[in-house]
């Protein structure tokens, strides 16, 4: 178990998690991020329900902003340059593995695709409108499943409910469902 200690100890020791022994206000027994003192488990909770929520502004946002996101990444990438240089050296394999990932997205995604895949995020958002239920943009076959790996490409997108999607998760059924309008 952990051990308890105050905030105020934990800032003291430069922590950036600290454990209290008490439940929060919603119940979890967790640790507490120090600067802003809320509950870990009430802080996923809430990401989450933002990622839902916003995952079709999200992506959109990134369609139409390409080139803004990669100056910013360039920018990064610049002024962390020793620590990635670090990272890289003691995470060999880890970025070999992103390294190639990216490469296969860059190879794989072409204007073409990008106006396809794009009318499956606008389906979901007026979906979500028309019917006041969310609706998420899945992958009929996940890009990173367990014994099984899709692709970004429009032939492996299907829009369904959020709630059918996050129930999917990241797992290939057995049987396929492809979700009907």
């Amino acid at each position: 178990m952990n051990k308890i200690i105050t905030r105020a100890e934990a800032k003291a020791q430069g922590l950036k998690r600290y454990y209290t022994g008490k439940k929060c206000k919603r119940g979890h027994l967790s640790e507490r991020r120090t600067q802003q003192a809320d509950c870990i488990a009430c802080r996923d909770i809430l990401d989450k329900q933002y990622k839902i929520d916003k995952a079709d502004k999200i992506k959109k946002y990134r369609i139409d902003n390409v080139e803004k996101i990669k100056i910013g990444k360039k920018k990064y990438r610049h002024r962390h340059a020793e620590k990635i240089k670090e990272y890289q050296k003691n995470n060999r394999a880890q970025f070999n593995l992103h390294r190639s990932n990216c490469e296969l997205r860059e190879r794989n995604l072409n204007k073409n695709w990008n106006d396809q895949m794009l009318r499956y995020y606008e389906e979901s958002t007026q979906l979500t409108k028309e019917t006041g239920i969310k609706h998420h943009v899945d992958h009929i076959v996940p890009i990173n499943g367990e014994n099984v790996s899709g692709l970004h490409v429009p032939w492996n997108l299907q829009v369904i409910p959020a709630f059918n999607n996050i129930s999917k998760g990241n797992k290939l059924l057995e049987t396929i469902i492809i979700y009907d309008k």
